[in-house]
């Protein structure tokens, strides 16, 4: 992923964003209902930005997983994790459907429109596609504009490029590495943790560093976990983020930091938007 920023390197890492983002188009406590109604609204949303829904296999089966919730077909129980698994998976994939679709523009290049054909419809490569769209709709909701461009997205923030020096930044999902870190009470003394689960990734550091086109990477994931001790379970998906720059500059910190908090900051009209979709939360 290539940014317009003029952006040097640096070491260090972010750890207070976690809190942050934590809260970014949060959406636990919904009920059946609502998610039914964000299904709803998105299959309307992407329908409105000329999208094809009739072989949107993957979008309309987690419809119809969230119908089968809502109708009591399927059962939240502790004793059928595959169940869970499957409702988790299109309940997180209909969220993020919807921040797509909300940012998707109508007139889009012929790569975009593959993608999407790809993610709506399922196949090997749709989880990769859905991170980069997704990528880019965060972007696109905090004001950073955003363009295809290879190996991924260009985005432009903080001024233009000098010159031909185009650097880039790296944006890994991390998902299957936190998959079932317990952050029930919080990041505070998890980031050890965090940091053994993503040591692979950490150990290819110094040779991201080494190419001249890059200067920082962003690891950035979700952990997916149920409370089923309420007396009505619900589903709990913080989002963890995790910046670090390469080779002793500041500058790249201080890019991501505000990068950051300007996606935090714009989401509020988001958020405001699906709480009028989906209605009261689970008490």
């Amino acid at each position: 992923m290539a940014s317009d920023a003029p952006v040097g390197t640096t070491v260090g890492t972010t750890r207070e964003g976690v809190s942050r983002l934590r809260n970014m188009v949060s959406n636990d406590r919904i009920g059946s209902s609502g998610f039914v109604a964000l299904a709803h609204a998105t299959l309307a949303r992407l329908g409105d930005r000329g999208v094809d829904l009739r072989h949107a296999r993957r979008l309309h089966r987690c419809d119809e997983i969230l119908r089968q919730v809502h109708k009591g077909e399927l059962r939240i129980a502790r004793d059928d994790p595959k169940t869970l698994d499957l409702i988790a998976r299109a309940v997180c994939d209909i969220r993020e459907f919807y921040l797509i679709s909300r940012t998707l523009p109508k007139r889009r290049d012929a790569e975009t429109d593959g993608k999407l054909r790809v993610v709506l419809r399922g196949s090997a490569k749709a989880k990769n596609f859905q991170f980069e769209l997704l990528l880019g709709a965060l972007f696109a909701v905090a004001g950073i504009p955003v363009r295809p461009d290879p190996p991924d997205l260009r985005f432009l923030f903080g001024g233009q490029l000098k010159e031909q020096r185009i650097r880039g930044i790296v944006a890994v999902n991390v998902d299957a590495f936190v998959r079932g870190l317990d952050v029930s009470e919080g990041m505070d003394g998890r980031w050890d943790e965090f940091d053994r689960r993503v040591a692979r990734l950490h150990n290819l550091y110094p040779a991201l560093a080494e190419q001249v086109s890059l200067v920082g990477i962003v690891a950035m994931g979700q952990v997916v976990e149920w409370a089923l001790d309420r007396p009505t379970p619900h589903l709990q998906y913080p989002w963890l983020f995790r910046s670090q720059g390469f080779n002793g500059n500041t500058t790249v910190d201080r890019i991501l930091l505000q990068l950051q908090a300007q996606m935090e900051s714009r989401t509020a009209d988001i958020q405001r938007e699906i709480d009028l979709i989906v209605g009261p939360r689970i008490p």
